[in-house]
């Protein structure tokens, strides 16, 4: 079973609902990076399993997560923090809190590599 596959299982079992995408806004570029936004507006919205060909890092403002990377243990974060997302790697986001906003940052990175 996929890390996708169990992850939903589990917010279904936790929830009784089907998992949500939290909703993404590419906010722009300046110079070399790349910022797109995460808005979660309920807990348990969950950005579904997905790589990119960049290391990035995201910045939770407010609220808080669990990320989920391949071949790593679970790792909750609370606003305001950072955290890295190694390239290649599989990787899902879910809200523990309503209202939680993620900013992912993308440097030296071309569109088409996010």
């Amino acid at each position: 079973m996929s890390l996708s596959d169990r992850l939903k299982q589990v917010i279904r079992e936790e929830t009784g609902e089907e998992p949500q995408e939290p909703e993404l806004r590419k906010l722009g570029m300046a110079g070399d990076l790349l910022v797109v936004q995460q808005y979660f507006p309920t807990a348990g919205r969950w950005h579904k399993g997905h790589s990119h060909a960049v290391t990035h890092m995201s910045f939770c403002a407010q609220g808080s997560v669990t990320v989920y990377i391949e071949g790593k243990e679970p790792a909750e974060h609370k606003a305001p923090c950072f955290f890295e997302i190694p390239a290649e790697l599989e990787h899902e986001i879910v809200a523990l809190e309503d209202r939680t906003m993620c900013y992912c940052v993308f440097a030296n990175a071309d569109e088409s590599e996010i």
